[in-house]
């Protein structure tokens, strides 16, 4: 029996962490990277409790009362549920799984793809979830596992996914930032006074918004035994039918959309400085013409040039990929964040195609040695004894 009542309690979680991770189709994360979020998904249950037990006392010596809320008039019980569930439960559970996260994986070498942070939040907050499942389902049975395993056990995936979502967004906004002070340093754009992302916002949203979903989520399961027990568990499965919808078509978009942060972070500081990419670009095309004429000459130049951010503004192929799937990624007042090929791109390369052509034939008329070379590389190899 002990044995049914702990399947019943973990299946939802490993059925949904399984689900995750299956979403997480890029690259897949370490496994022991994974299995420690979970762990510590567990072990922050002891700070959760030691949390909760002192905001609750705080709470119960605010309001004068003991055992939430009891005895209180009308106005005060629901002051006293939204102080309850929103600053002492929901703050103490999410923040402690927010900074398990941010402990774990805000500087670790593989948190490199949109979806990561998505997939970190959610199983430390199914280790939590599971160890109280756990304990709940022994203590109230069979009963109670079918019934968790289709609210809170998903609840706090929600949760997680909400979290994930700005914690991703706190992380491309962080490399967008760097990579704009990169750019500056290397004198390709003016230096940024303040800088043009702000990556404070979505860290914030990273644990304001689950900690309100948890909150509401609570709230509303806080009137049972009441008068009003009826209404608010309507609008607790309104709500809940909300986040299922919500939250399962998030984690799809994001798994779509998952890139590379880096190429992510280049979408953004190229469309913050427009001029930036077409003059990179020229870059390229000027060093490339540059190679050519030594080469045309006879000459096999070493190429010491540093390794771009990216390859994609010299791919055409990976650039079209790159417009088919990413175009919409953090859309932000119906325009796209997505690189689009702009007509000043276009004359741009055409421009500079010409120009080199002309460095190509001046060079070669300076250097009449280097024409029978150009026509035909290995005639003097084979000639010359």
């Amino acid at each position: 029996m002990q044995l049914w009542l702990a399947l019943a309690a973990l299946i939802p979680a490993a059925a949904l962490g399984f689900y995750i991770w299956k979403k997480d189709a890029r690259e897949k994360e370490p496994k022991g990277l994974l299995v420690r979020l979970l762990l510590s998904g567990v072990a922050v249950i002891l700070p959760v409790i030691l949390a909760e037990t002192s905001l609750g006392w705080l709470t119960d010596l605010l309001f004068g009362v003991r055992g939430e809320g009891a005895g209180l008039p009308a106005v005060a019980f629901v002051l006293y549920q939204l102080v309850y569930n929103f600053l002492v439960v929901a703050l103490a559970e999410e923040g402690c799984k927010w900074l398990a996260v941010r402990l774990l994986t805000a500087n670790n070498k593989n948190f490199n793809c949109l979806f990561d942070g998505l997939v970190y939040c959610v199983f430390v907050s199914l280790g939590f979830a599971a160890a109280e499942n756990v304990k709940y389902v022994f203590a109230f049975g069979f009963s109670t596992a079918l019934v968790r395993a289709v609210t809170a056990v998903p609840g706090h995936v929600f949760f997680a996914v909400l979290m994930g979502r700005f914690y991703s967004e706190w992380h491309v906004l962080r490399a967008s930032r760097e990579m704009e002070r990169r750019f500056a340093l290397e004198e390709r754009i003016p230096v940024p006074s303040p800088s043009s992302f702000d990556p404070k916002r979505a860290n914030v949203l990273s644990l304001a918004v689950p900690v309100l979903a948890h909150g509401t989520y609570d709230f509303l399961l806080s009137f049972s035994g009441t008068a009003l027990s009826g209404v608010f568990t309507v609008l607790f499965y309104l709500y809940l039918a909300a986040l299922y919808a919500l939250c399962f078509l998030l984690v799809s978009r994001m798994s779509k959309q998952d890139a590379l942060s880096a190429q992510l972070s280049l979408y953004r500081v190229f469309r913050r400085y427009p001029g930036l990419e077409e003059a990179m670009h020229a870059e390229e095309l000027e060093r490339q013409a540059r190679l050519d004429a030594l080469r045309a000459a006879g000459v096999e130049p070493e190429d010491r040039r540093p390794k771009p951010v990216t390859g994609l503004y010299t791919d055409p192929e990976a650039r079209r990929q790159a417009e088919e799937k990413y175009g919409d990624i953090f859309a932000k007042n119906g325009s796209s964040v997505g690189y689009r090929r702009s007509d000043a791109y276009v004359e741009a390369e055409k421009r500079h195609s010409f120009v080199e052509a002309e460095k190509r034939r001046s060079f070669v008329e300076q250097n009449p040695s280097s024409s029978s070379v150009a026509k035909n590389p290995t005639s003097s190899s084979v000639t010359k004894k």
